[in-house]
């Protein structure tokens, strides 16, 4: 599809200024929706990408989908059956409405036609696995051919999404069993655990940034209680795992 490259440059500068210093769900979706309009695109649903089923209303989730669509899907509880999510998290890569239709059972078929039928028939998913973190998604429809759309295109609304999930992840807060937002370490457990990681023992750890010994331990103490682990070996390995300090 062709594109003023300044109209969007623009676009794109000027969507991320206003989303970065929104406050609320409400500021957000018609900044999206007018973004992806400019592609050419009419729907979209941003958000976790987790079992809503346990979690339901406790997840990110913000779309402007017609609110019957919506709230049908949720009487049927067709979100946890929709294809387009089992191929997420299988391929965690971006992949179109039709690929995750060709790859679904008769029932996820439905859905995907459902969807079509409500709102727009052609679609991608994009799919996002931070580290140590909840994975989310964003999904956009039009009825446009997707050939008429180029790779910059499709890598232009991946990065967009991505940055949304970004900014609505800080406004919405943590999730409620994402260990590694309610497990935030100081600066002190953070910097001893990396030195730790780094091979150096307690002593070296506590000589390096200025403290002592014992107080060096109770910093990996600290850290260790708020990551459910006990021992060095264990809570730098986690630290490392969820992302908070160097690997």
């Amino acid at each position: 599809m062709s594109h003023s490259p300044i109209d969007l440059s623009s676009l794109w500068f000027g969507c991320i200024e206003r989303i970065n210093g929104c406050t609320s769900q409400n500021e957000v979706i018609p900044i999206i929706s007018e973004f992806i309009e400019a592609y050419g695109f009419k729907y979209f649903s941003l958000g976790h990408l987790v079992n809503t089923s346990k979690w339901g209303h406790r997840r990110l989730q913000c779309h402007n989908w017609p609110m019957e669509y919506y709230q049908q899907r949720i009487a049927d509880g067709t979100t946890m059956k929709d294809p387009t999510v089992a191929r997420a998290l299988e391929t965690r890569l971006s992949f179109t409405w039709a690929e995750a239709r060709a790859n679904a059972d008769k029932l996820g078929r439905d859905i995907i036609d459902q969807c079509g039928d409500w709102t727009a028939p052609n679609g991608w998913f994009f799919s996002y696995f931070p580290i140590g973190s909840v994975p989310g998604c964003f999904s956009v429809g039009t009825e446009n051919d997707l050939s008429e759309y180029s790779a910059i295109d499709s890598a232009t609304l991946h990065a967009f999404g991505l940055h949304c999930f970004a900014v609505l992840t800080r406004i919405e807060g943590p999730f409620p069993f994402d260990a590694q937002q309610t497990a935030r370490l100081s600066e002190k457990q953070r910097l001893v655990l990396n030195y730790l990681a780094a091979g150096k023992s307690l002593g070296d750890t506590g000589t390096i940034l200025g403290i002592s010994e014992e107080t060096t331990k109770t910093h990996l103490k600290r850290a260790a209680e708020k990551l459910g682990t006990s021992g060095k070996i264990q809570t730098v390995s986690a630290a490392q795992a969820r992302g908070l300090i160097l690997p």
